[in-house]
């Protein structure tokens, strides 16, 4: 008997040393940050900014702040480090700015020329101009096309909405601005609950309706540095589980009204004194709102938000998101490739320079304007076409628009000039799948796997493939693989769980779907193959719950939308 307790105890023991090991190759072969980011919890961002910086020290010496071209101050947080000339980082653009700091290839002195007017631009990345060059990002073509006005760029990479109001009042105010656009991106509400993202940032709470400033001054890398000193995981198959349990809890946390309710409120304080210190210089402040998803439809609160408090405020709005839909509509386009593309700032310019007028805050654009409109979004048409980049993004977006030969041919394109792009293949490995040629999408996430050993979709994919043929063994190991990769995602999930029902499987199947659904309640497919579990279980009522909640049974056919 106590040989069989310690031949059983030093099974477990085995096992567990195989799994903490399979866990450290895990982390050192993939390349995955060891401590992951998510949501509201700023310590997470923090332990992922000292894993990063211990890994730049070790590889590359000293580096800058944020984004590689970013440097510590003590009530923002972090700005651009001034003078920079057409720097490269990753696969950004080259950026330039000047002595203050700002986007911008020459010096804007505060005090204002005698006979010109001004308007401050404030915002985040999409501000700033990832992803275009100097004389490509949408503040510079707008004040090409607004003759007598110099448009001062003041947005920085990452920032939050609060950031956003403390650089309006440190910097903005001070140009003399007559208007002010602040380009609002989707998610810089979520950045002002946090007092660590990029960086250590300030953060206002809101205590008696009144805005309060805190953890300013921001403490310095040096200080964050000596307090917290970074410390790999005893175990990382035991740190492994705890970063996806708090992933999931942090997907309920924002789901939830209370985080919403305590988001809006913040928010639109920080707005109201925005506006207040805007009509306080005597200027004008027109909010425009950047959607996240770049394709597909889904709810924006934020932008139901910031469109309801337009008028009780007293500022005026924009909305983006109707605008790149029509030029997705019209010309098969999109604005994006990653934050905006070329076309995207032409586009951005020009329907700010027109809501500008209509405001009556501007003049009308002139003819030799639109003319020079005109040349960028041909010129950047032109550019589109020769970028793998931009090529994948257009075929994305054609695809969630179910013109799916248009999608196929951009993505063959965006292939011919990046062979190795991962995405593109996978992508392009499920609309030749639906169409029936099961071999060459079968081959195009093989090259995938092979490029990127840990793509989620290419794995992913592969699963669907085969659980449409019903060789159920391998579709349940695709989406076990690709649960490795992404251990919290509901559509994996849902995805295994209906292998597994299908297999006979059926505790597991339902413990799985009941997974996905407390990561996403609302992923009807989910509840619908539950139902369907439920059912081969013997468990009608609650098969029927569910069922309710899909709004029918689940279907796995793919719709072919041809033009």
């Amino acid at each position: 008997m106590t040989r069989k307790i310690g031949l059983s105890i030093g099974a477990l023991l085995v096992a567990l040393l195989l799994v903490e090991g399979l866990a450290r190759v895990y982390y050192a072969v993939s390349g995955t940050p060891v401590f992951a980011a998510y949501g509201r919890r700023s310590e997470m961002y923090r332990n992922r900014w000292l894993e990063s910086r211990q890994r730049a020290s070790r590889n590359d010496g000293d580096q800058p702040l944020v984004h590689g071209m970013g440097r510590y101050h003590p009530r923002l947080g972090w700005v651009p480090i001034a003078n920079l000339a057409k720097v490269e980082v990753g696969d950004h653009p080259p950026v330039s700015t000047n002595s203050r700091g700002l986007r911008s290839m020459r010096e804007i002195p505060y005090e204002k020329p005698a006979g010109r007017k001004r308007i401050v631009a404030i915002g985040d990345s999409y501000t700033f101009g990832f992803d275009g060059e100097d004389e490509e990002i949408w503040p510079f073509v707008l004040e090409e096309a607004i003759g007598g006005w110099d448009v001062v760029n003041l947005g920085v990479f990452g920032y939050g909405i609060d950031q956003q109001l403390i650089m309006l009042q440190d910097e903005g105010v001070r140009y003399d601005p007559d208007v002010v656009i602040v380009g609002f991106y989707e998610l810089d509400a979520d950045r002002a609950l946090l007092s660590f993202r990029e960086f250590a940032k300030p953060r206002f709470e809101l205590r008696d309706d009144q805005l309060e400033l805190t953890n300013v001054p921001v403490p310095t890398p040096e200080q964050i540095l000596a307090q917290h000193a970074h410390r790999a995981p005893i175990s990382y198959a035991l740190h492994w589980y705890r970063q996806r349990s708090q992933a999931r809890q942090t997907t309920r946390e924002q789901a939830s009204p209370q985080y919403r309710s305590e988001r809006s409120a913040l928010v639109k304080a920080i707005l109201q004194q925005m506006q207040q210190d805007i009509a306080d210089c005597g200027a004008r402040m027109l909010v425009m709102f950047i959607p996240e998803k770049a394709y597909g439809e889904s709810e924006m609160p934020v932008r139901d938000d910031l469109k309801a408090w337009s008028d009780p405020i007293g500022y005026a709005f924009v909305d983006l998101d109707p605008i790149f839909d029509a030029l997705s509509d019209r010309e098969a386009r999109s604005a994006y490739s990653g934050h905006f593309n070329p076309l995207g700032n032409v586009v951005v310019a020009r329907a700010l320079a027109d809501r500008l007028a209509h405001l009556g805050w501007t003049p009308p654009i002139g003819d030799a304007a639109r003319d020079t409109l005109q040349r960028r979004r041909e010129q950047a048409l032109k550019k589109q076409s020769s970028s793998g980049k931009d090529l994948f993004g257009q075929a994305v977006l054609m695809q969630s628009k179910g013109r799916n030969r248009e999608a196929e041919t951009l993505y063959r394109q965006a292939l011919d000039l990046e062979p190795e792009h991962a995405d593109a293949m996978s992508n392009l490995g499920m609309l030749v799948a639906r169409k029936g040629r099961v071999n060459e999408a079968v081959e195009l996430f093989q090259r995938a796997l092979r490029v990127s050993p840990h793509h989620f979709d290419a794995r992913n994919n592969m699963g669907i493939v085969r659980l449409d043929e019903g060789r159920l063994d391998e579709a349940i190991g695709h989406f076990r693989a690709a649960l490795g990769i992404r251990p919290d995602n509901a559509g994996a999930l849902d995805n295994l769980g209906l292998a597994l029902t299908l297999k006979g499987e059926l505790d597991e199947a339902v413990s799985t779907l009941r997974r996905a659904l407390a990561i996403d309640p609302d992923l009807a497919r989910a509840h619908a193959d539950l139902a369907r579990a439920l059912e081969a279980q013997g468990k009608s009522d609650e098969a029927a719950q569910h069922l309710r909640r899909a709004g029918g049974p689940s279907s796995r056919e793919a719709a072919n939308s041809e033009d």
